[in-house]
């Protein structure tokens, strides 16, 4: 018993570092440009697809999670150069980007059912083989995983904290006004943004998809999980995502265990229902001016 405890933990613990993943992209675009991009699960699905198409030329896992990143990180550029700059300045820009990116992410999905088709596929492991610990098995796969992710979360937030770049963004969030009035780019900056979002979007999908499978529909679960990890979390609190991102991957994983996995969404749902009841503005939400 102690040992599937043990193990149902450690899952929780992978999936919440996927999930913080998957929601820090969501996150940063929203904290810094007001957008809640509803593309971003048909993102992730592509870095899976991504991956998995490199796979196959038998150039390896890592060149997949690298190609992955660089060619959702350029849909992202593409993304923001597109449609969210032409609705910019719109006065209802925030209902209009997210009818749009809902009408890509609708688009990416049915490219993908005409690529892929709607069978499940699988994507490459990082790394194979397992160590036994105490009679559980750890596959090097998911441990890598969680390494990964570390790494590219404290990088994320060493940039936001104390690079230019990050200077820029928390500026922009705070007051675009005043931010453009001291030589900040807005139009540049958002980019970034965007770029920066997609990447880890497609890394995010690479990874789920090695765990689970990937197909041309995954990434509506994907987004719903990383909006139920935003909100819980703060919408643009970047702290307050990585809490909920691991609150969320360890209820989904003992709610599994224990009340069957049919019920983790629920369980899920009614503990957002009860921290919104308390703390309207999430785990670790701040007013409008304070965001990331």
């Amino acid at each position: 018993m102690i040992q599937e405890l043990v193990a149902t933990l450690y899952s929780g613990l992978v999936v919440g570092s996927l999930y913080a993943l998957m929601s820090m992209g969501l996150a940063i675009v929203w904290g810094g440009l007001r957008v809640l991009n509803l593309a971003q699960g048909s993102l992730y699905m592509f870095g899976a697809y991504t991956a998995m198409m490199v796979g196959s030329l038998s150039l390896g896992a890592g060149i997949g999670l690298i190609a992955a990143f660089v060619v959702m990180a350029l849909a992202g550029v593409a993304l923001y150069a597109g449609p969210i700059r032409l609705l910019a300045d719109r006065p209802d820009r925030e209902n209009a980007t997210i009818l749009v990116t809902f009408g890509v992410a609708t688009a990416l999905e049915s490219v993908a059912l005409l690529i892929f088709g709607p069978r499940s596929q699988d994507v490459p492991a990082l790394v194979h083989g397992q160590i036994t610990i105490g009679g559980i098995a750890f596959t090097w796969n998911s441990i890598m995983m969680i390494i990964a992710t570390t790494v590219l979360l404290s990088a994320l937030g060493a940039v936001i904290k104390w690079s230019r770049l990050g200077l820029a963004i928390r500026a922009l969030a705070q007051q675009p006004d005043g931010a453009q009035l001291v030589g900040v780019s807005r139009h540049r900056t958002s980019t970034l943004i965007f770029m920066i979002s997609s990447g880890l979007a497609g890394i995010g999908g690479v990874l789920l998809g090695s765990y689970y499978f990937v197909t041309p529909y995954v990434g509506q679960n994907y987004l719903l999980i990383a909006l139920i990890v935003t909100i819980l979390g703060g919408l643009g609190s970047m702290v307050g995502t990585l809490y909920a991102a691991y609150l969320v991957g360890m209820i989904q994983a003992v709610a599994s265990l224990y009340l069957g996995a049919r019920w983790s969404l629920p369980v899920l749902f009614a503990l957002i229902i009860v921290v919104l009841l308390v703390r309207p503005g999430g785990i670790a939400g701040r007013v409008a001016h304070e965001r990331l």
